[in-house]
């Protein structure tokens, strides 16, 4: 294994875990009491953030 497969792997790792953890606060988010229209835009703003990481893979 390069050294750039060993980084990509760990990369990959990482983005994984981001995206889970992005996951984990949209499901909190759409099941709490906070205000629709906030949910709905921070929810936008997170699966944007997990389209770019998914990108990078």
């Amino acid at each position: 294994m390069s050294l750039f497969d060993g980084v990509q792997k760990e990369i990959s790792k990482i983005t994984d875990s981001i995206c889970n953890d992005i996951s984990k606060l949209k499901n909190y988010l759409e099941t709490s009491d906070i205000d629709e229209k906030v949910v709905t835009e921070v929810t936008n703003r997170l699966d944007n953030i997990q389209a770019k990481l998914g990108d990078l893979d």
